[in-house]
């Protein structure tokens, strides 16, 4: 039993860290495990067993645990696809609970047609082989927004409309941030110039002495690196350039002071054309370095691309809710509404009124209002909120969560959830820009609602009778932040 303990556990332990299969059958490995105790090496296992017989062993170990926290419960499904080291493409799927993060399954997707009702049977298939598998209910499941995944969840939402169905918030923000730059040619100038500095410094060795020299000058212990932008890492972009402007004293002064040696440094003993080449690239980067308008175009977009990457940053958590992400979302709408460049303002207002309305926006501001530590808090007096009208928008979302199959089947025009046109996200962020506290309702009862016995004998919530008014207008139409832009970045660093 001990031996096969240490067998598994030296399975997982390869797993976890990522290492090859054959990392026990290594000499050194060996011996290092014989110095702590003679004799262990013999029971390590072999490459051929850690990725045979014991990983299909813990493998099984994790569905039997997997089935004791899932059955019985409702959770939330992600699926996202990226390319493996092979260049094969392969889809994760990963299930939600409790603000967990519960790895399943890898799906081999390089013959998996890419068109929308393929990828609705797809998802379709994953949800009902989990319910089947594990005994849960999910309720939730997210996809990136490209072409294939989100029409095949349109198609899903009207096959299964009880289920929440909302793109991958953390693409969703990086997209947006793919728009500043499309929206503004400076700003992707800037970027470039940023990016060529920092490339330039770190492919020349000789070079980068000269300004690890310069930092040490000015009292650096150890001189800082320059970082690179990583296209797999959303928000390295932002990291990278920050770096970058920390490092503005030091750099434009080693300029001013060594640009001869710099050259120098770069033309080595390059002759003719080569030299001619090289001393270019050289007065060229320099060039970047001694203009202030360049620092002072990073300075802008580093506070523009700011609120987006922590966005960015803060959807990547296991734990992000749905509020936290609306909130989020204001804040990148307040911060581009009061941009000083009238074309990026206009540009990035339409982009994000464009990305709002295609979002299921009940689903977001529900999961806003029945916030414990915020419910209406985000609300002005203006609002002329009563129970009946709150209810009546729960409501709304509720009946597609509950409703069972064979009656949506059997009467799908008359119990899909209703879709509404969108309203106007300018209209909602200009009314979240005012600050003021709601007093008319501080929380929506469970029991509030109307229950009526259906023709399966189950109970399906009905709206409760109140205002026939539009829920949206008179909830939207006075919406309100508490936390201006400068409070806002805070709690996202959190």
């Amino acid at each position: 039993m001990e031996i096969a303990a240490v067998r598994r556990q030296a399975c997982r332990a390869i797993i976890s860290s990522g290492a090859a299969y054959r990392l026990f059958e290594d000499d050194e490995m060996k011996a290092l495990f014989d110095l702590i105790r003679p004799g262990t090496s013999d029971i390590l296992p072999t490459g051929k067993a850690t990725s045979g017989s014991l990983l299909d062993a813990c493998t099984s170990e994790i569905d039997q645990r997997y089935k004791l926290i899932f059955l019985g419960r409702d959770l939330g499904v992600g699926s996202d696809g990226w390319k493996a080291q092979n260049n094969n493409s392969v889809n994760g799927i990963c299930a939600n609970l409790e603000y967990k993060a519960y790895p399943l399954e890898l799906v081999d997707a390089m013959a998996l047609a890419k068109n929308g009702l393929a990828q609705c049977r797809q998802f379709a298939d994953i949800i009902d082989a989990l319910e089947r598998k594990f005994g849960c209910r999910v309720i939730y499941f997210i996809t990136d927004a490209d072409g294939g995944s989100l029409k095949g969840r349109k198609q899903l939402g009207i096959e299964r409309p009880w289920l929440f169905l909302p793109s991958c918030m953390a693409h969703q923000f990086e997209l947006i941030q793919g728009d500043y730059y499309k929206v503004w040619v400076y700003a992707r100038q800037i970027c470039e110039n940023a990016t060529s500095v920092i490339g330039w410094i770190n492919n020349h060795g000789t070079v980068r002495v000269i300004f690890d020299g310069g930092q040490k000058e000015l009292g650096a212990s150890n001189a800082l690196a320059y970082l690179r932008a990583v296209v797999s890492r959303w928000t390295s972009n932002y990291t990278a350039f920050h770096r970058l402007y920390n490092l503005k004293l030091p750099m434009t002064k080693t300029v001013a002071w060594k640009e001869p040696q710099i050259i120098q440094a770069q033309v080595g003993a390059a002759k003719s054309t080569r030299a001619a080449e090289l001393e270019a690239d050289a007065k060229h980067h320099c060039a970047i370095i001694n203009d202030p308008a360049f620092w002072d175009g990073l300075a802008q977009v580093l506070g523009d691309i700011e609120a987006i990457c922590y966005a960015v940053n803060l959807a990547q958590k296991d734990s992000t809710r749905a509020d936290q992400a609306l909130l989020a979302l204001v804040g990148i709408y307040l911060r581009f509404a009061e941009h000083p460049e009238e074309e990026v303002k206009i540009g990035m207002l339409k982009r994000l009124e464009k990305r709002w309305a295609s979002y299921d926006q009940a689903f977001f501001l529900l999961a806003l209002v029945l916030n414990p530590w915020e419910q209406l808090s985000c609300f002005s007096n203006s609002a002329n909120l009563d129970h009946f009208k709150l209810v009546e928008m729960a409501v709304q979302v509720r009946i597609s969560c509950i409703v069972d199959l064979q009656r949506v089947q059997t009467s799908t025009p008359r119990l899909a959830r209703r879709r509404q046109s969108a309203m106007p996200w300018g209209t909602i962020c200009r009314a979240l820009a005012v600050s003021s506290r709601g007093t008319i309702v501080r929380r929506v009862h469970p029991l509030m609602r109307k229950k009526t016995p259906s023709s399966s004998g189950k109970h399906i919530s009905r709206p409760m009778p109140g205002s026939s008014r539009s829920w949206r207008l008179c909830f939207l139409a006075s919406l309100s932040i508490k936390q201006p832009w400068n409070e806002f970045s805070l709690l996202s660093r959190s």
